[in-house]
C-alpha cells in the first residue's frame, strides 16, 4: 500500500498576508496583541513604517521591538482617504476596532478591504473583540482569512461558518488546543478559507518550530523540511512516507489549485519536468524550495506607488531565484517560454538578456 505524499509549504505562502486588510478576532486579555508585536511583526514586511491605533500605547513599549511604532489619534478613520496618506509597504495595527453605523462607513471600509490595501500597498490589522455590536458581521464573515485567539469570541465565529464551508473537521482541533494552551501560554491561529485549512499556532511556527494544521479532515504538523518530523503520522515537509512519483506529482498539483497563482505555476512546473531541469520528486531548485520558485515566477511584480515611484524593492530570496534562472539558461541553455512567465523580472532573464 503506497503511503500518500506529504504537502509542502512554503512559510511565505501560509504567511501571505501583506497588502490585505486582516481582522484579529479574541476576545480581550487572550494575546492579540502580544501575537502580533512578538511573532507577526518580525514576519511582515514594514518597509513603510508600523502604525498603531490603541487607547493603550502601554502595551506595545513596554515590548523590546525591533521596529518604531508610530502611534496615530484613537480617532483615526479607516477609509481610503487616510489610509492613502500612509507610505506603501506600510502595517498599520488598529486595536479594538469597531465600524461606525451608517452605509457611507460600510461603503468605506468595503473600499479599503477590496481596493485601497492592495493599490496602496498597505496591511491593515483590524482587532475586533466579537462578532457583536462591532457592525462587522458581514465582513468578518466573508473574509478570506482570519487570524484568532482562542476565546469565546473565536468558537463562536468558527462554530457558525465552519459547517457552511464544509470545515467542520476545524472544530475538534480548536477544542483541542483550546483545551491544552500553546506555546507561548497564548497561542494565535490562522483559518484559510479558500484554502480549507486552520493553523492550529503560528507562534511556534514563526520561531522555527512545528505546529498543527487541520486540512481536509486530516492532522498534520508542519516544521522545518530540514528537521525530522516530531510525529510519524500525517506530516508536511517530513518523513511522513515516500509515495510514488506519479502520486507525488499529482499531489502536489493538487496543492498548487488552492492558489490563486496555482494554474500558470502548474504550466511552469510540466513543463521543467518535460525538459527534465526536475524529476518527479524534485522539492527543490537549488536549495530554493520548489513552491517558492513557481509562486514568484507566476505572479506579476507589484507596481510603483504611483506616478513617478520606484517598483518594490526584491526580497533577497528573489534575487536568488532569478541568479538560479540566469544560471538555468548559461549553463543548460533553457529558454522558459514567455508565456509560463507572468513575472517580468524573471521573463527578462529569458527575453531581454537578465
Amino acid at each position: 500500500m503506497v503511503t500518500p505524499p506529504v504537502p509542502r509549504y512554503s512559510l511565505d505562502d501560509i504567511l501571505d498576508l501583506e497588502h490585505k486588510v486582516l481582522f484579529v478576532l479574541g476576545n480581550s486579555g487572550t494575546g492579540k496583541t502580544r501575537g502580533f508585536v512578538d511573532n507577526l511583526l518580525p514576519n511582515l514586511n514594514c518597509a513603510g513604517g508600523v502604525f498603531v491605533v490603541t487607547s493603550d500605547p502601554a502595551d506595545f513599549q513596554s515590548t523590546s521591538l525591533n521596529h518604531k511604532l508610530n502611534f496615530l489619534p484613537r480617532d483615526f478613520q479607516v477609509v481610503p482617504s487616510e489610509l492613502e496618506k500612509l507610505p506603501p509597504n506600510s502595517l498599520c495595527f488598529y486595536d479594538d476596532f469597531v465600524c461606525p453605523k451608517g452605509g457611507r462607513n460600510t461603503q468605506a471600509l468595503n473600499r479599503v478591504i477590496n481596493f485601497t490595501a492592495r493599490h496602496s500597498r498597505i496591511t491593515l490589522l483590524l482587532v475586533v473583540h466579537g462578532l457583536i455590536k462591532t457592525n462587522l458581521f458581514n465582513e468578518i464573515s466573508t473574509a478570506p482569512l482570519i487570524l484568532f485567539t482562542y476565546s469565546n469570541n473565536s468558537w463562536q465565529y468558527l462554530k457558525k461558518l465552519a459547517p457552511d464551508q464544509g470545515c467542520s473537521y476545524f472544530l475538534p482541533g480548536f477544542e483541542a488546543v483550546r483545551r491544552r494552551g500553546g506555546h507561548p501560554a497564548y497561542p494565535l491561529g490562522l483559518v484559510d478559507w479558500t484554502r480549507r485549512l486552520m493553523i492550529a499556532d503560528l507562534c511556534p511556527l514563526l520561531q522555527g518550530g512545528h505546529t498543527q494544521m487541520f486540512k481536509s479532515d486530516t492532522t498534520y504538523v508542519i516544521h522545518p523540511i530540514e528537521e525530522t518530523c516530531p510525529t510519524t503520522v500525517g506530516v508536511v515537509g517530513g518523513e511522513g512516507g515516500q509515495g510514488s512519483d506519479a502520486a507525488f506529482q499529482a499531489h502536489l498539483l493538487e496543492e498548487l489549485q488552492d492558489f490563486p497563482w496555482g494554474k500558470k505555476a502548474a504550466r511552469l512546473l510540466n513543463y521543467l519536468r518535460l525538459k527534465e531541469v526536475i524529476g518527479p520528486d524534485t522539492d527543490h531548485l537549488d536549495g530554493i524550495p520548489l513552491i517558492d520558485v513557481l509562486r514568484y515566477v507566476s505572479t506579476s511584480d507589484p507596481p510603483p506607488s504611483g506616478p513617478g515611484q520606484v517598483a518594490r524593492r526584491r526580497r533577497p530570496q528573489q534575487e536568488k531565484i532569478l541568479r538560479v534562472l540566469r544560471k538555468l539558461k548559461l549553463v543548460r541553455g533553457l529558454q522558459i517560454p514567455a508565456a509560463y512567465l507572468p513575472n517580468k523580472s524573471a521573463a527578462a532573464v529569458f527575453w531581454k538578456g537578465g
